[in-house]
């Protein structure tokens, strides 16, 4: 079996909270308040986690799941 070259690691949170709160002050203050922002983030990094999870699952027909 071959071995695996490349591991999917999602973004850190701090990173997400970062990016949310800078898309909720380009949408205005009505989204940069800090609820929305950190349930943005929150929701991002399950997406995250769960994409990362599944391109690292083995996958038995040896397909490549990379995302290009």
């Amino acid at each position: 079996m071959s071995q695996r070259l490349i591991e999917y690691v999602p973004p850190s949170h701090d990173v997400l909270v970062h990016f949310a709160q800078t898309a909720g002050e380009q949408l205005g203050t009505a989204y940069a308040d800090p609820d929305i922002v950190r349930g943005l983030a929150d929701f991002m990094g399950l997406v995250a986690r769960l994409l990362a999870q599944d391109l690292n699952r083995p996958r038995a027909d040896g397909v490549d799941s990379g995302v290009e």
